[in-house]
């Protein structure tokens, strides 16, 4: 059995969902299970919830996977997290919605390699920073007791080793839930990595790492070592946002379960 687990994840961009059809939505679904990942978070999962979870299935068969869907407060915009079953083993859920998530948070205690880990999921608000300072503590209840964990997501907002956080703009210079999220002893994969690379806005000046990879699955002394490969994902997402299948890029992250508890 190999070491290494990826996770991988990625806005689906609900503005680009036609809306029921998902013509859009099926190949960006192939281009996941191409990733080859043990873990997959998506958000936006828009109509997800619709037609008998239609869609949910659909994800499971194109990407090999058992999908858990968490749905949104708001716009429709649902968690979906896939796990690959012959090395992820779901124990139980733990999933906040409602106040005060504008979207949601998702939380699945798993077995992996014997190990367990905690897979958290969220989407923070879009537009607003207050809101997001209210989101950030909170997932705390998620991660409560757990030693292994893995928080994923669309943070809505960029990270606090951006190189340019006043060129930002809309709030997004908001570096509160990335500053929750090292205040609980996680490191934001990227920043170990030292990739910048932008999965938001990449055209822009605006451009900054808005969905990201936590864990605590790294030695304490010197993280880089648990990490075996960081990438963000750009072979189709080279066009104006506007023009690619999401406005966001997929996140993969290849990390050593040598150092899980």
């Amino acid at each position: 059995m190999t070491n290494t687990l990826r996770v991988a994840t990625y806005n689906l961009g609900s503005a680009k969902h036609d809306g029921g059809a998902h013509e859009r939505v099926l190949p960006q679904l192939e281009l996941l299970a191409g990733l080859g990942a043990d873990v997959v978070a998506v958000q936006a999962a828009k109509n997800f919830h619709e037609d008998g979870l239609r869609m949910v299935y659909e994800a499971e068969r194109i990407l090999g996977m058992r999908a858990v869907l968490v749905e949104s407060a708001h716009d429709d915009c649902h968690l979906l997290t896939l796990v690959r079953t012959d090395r992820v083993r779901i124990i139980n859920e733990h999933n906040e919605q409602g106040d005060p998530f504008w979207h949601a948070a998702a939380g699945l205690h798993c077995e992996i390699d014997g190990k367990l880990v905690l897979i958290g999921h969220t989407h923070l608000a879009p537009f607003s920073h207050l809101k997001r300072a209210m989101e950030a503590p909170t997932l705390k209840a998620i991660l409560k007791g757990s030693e292994n964990v893995i928080m994923m997501g669309d943070w809505n907002s960029a990270p606090d080793n951006h190189p340019a956080l006043e060129g930002l703009a809309d709030g997004k210079d908001d570096v509160t839930p990335d500053r929750e999220m090292r205040a609980l002893g996680l490191h934001d994969v990227g920043a170990v990595w030292g990739d910048h690379t932008p999965t938001v806005h990449w055209d822009s000046p605006k451009g900054h790492r808005a969905n990201r990879i936590y864990t605590s699955l790294l030695p304490k002394e010197n993280p880089r070592m648990g990490v075996i490969a960081y990438r963000v994902v750009t072979d189709q997402h080279t066009a104006a946002p506007q023009d690619a299948p999401s406005t966001s890029r997929p996140v993969v992250v290849d990390l050593s379960m040598e150092y899980a508890v």
